[in-house]
């Protein structure tokens, strides 16, 4: 079956509309999925309970002075773009002086915001919050909680442009190549 010239040029169009979108490079989602994280926290409270660690599912930190049986007061949760702090305590307790401390090694963190707050007392608001190069700084100063209470900040990264040719492209420019072949083959004289 042999193309006529509107459908070569409808098919060579197509195909260069799908290889422009397919081959233009877009930013990825940012996300803290398979960053590594770090942990530091200083004053009354102290020990993370490792000094980095790769987000995925589940805590990635614990940190306060262990209480009977080995717990700590908080858990670090990173999740897809936040972390959410929890009390780990079985028992009412208050925060002196204390400030977690946390960057992102693969993507600097670019902004933070505090998400919600549930169950706490004291001070905890988006005042105890900052972002200094790249690093989360959490002040627990007069905070305190029963078991179970959390609060949620949320968090940016800074995303990376990355190509993304994908299958289509590539079937796009295969189809391309087959559209000029035809149009060469027609044009050019027998050898015989």
């Amino acid at each position: 079956m042999a193309l006529t010239r509107d459908s070569r040029n409808l098919a060579l169009t197509a195909s260069l509309i799908l290889c422009v979108m397919f081959f233009k490079a877009s930013p990825a989602q940012a996300s803290l999925i398979g960053d590594t994280v770090t942990c530091a926290v200083t004053g009354q409270i102290t020990s993370c309970s490792q000094a980095s660690a790769l987000v995925g599912a589940g805590i990635e930190f614990t940190f306060g002075n262990a209480l009977p049986g080995g717990t700590q007061f908080f858990s670090v949760d990173y999740r897809t773009n936040d972390v959410v702090f929890t009390v780990l305590a079985s028992y009412a307790f208050s925060v002196g002086s204390t400030i977690f401390s946390s960057s992102d090694t693969t993507h600097a963190f670019t902004s933070e915001s505090l998400i919600s707050v549930s169950g706490f007392f004291g001070t905890l608001g988006a005042s105890n919050i900052s972002l200094s190069g790249g690093t989360l700084m959490v002040a627990l100063n007069g905070t305190g909680g029963n078991q179970g209470d959390t609060f949620d900040i949320g968090l940016s990264t800074t995303p990376v442009t990355t190509p993304e040719p994908g299958t289509a492209g590539l079937i796009s420019m295969a189809t391309l190549f087959f559209v000029w072949m035809g149009k060469w083959r027609q044009h050019r004289s027998p050898l015989f």
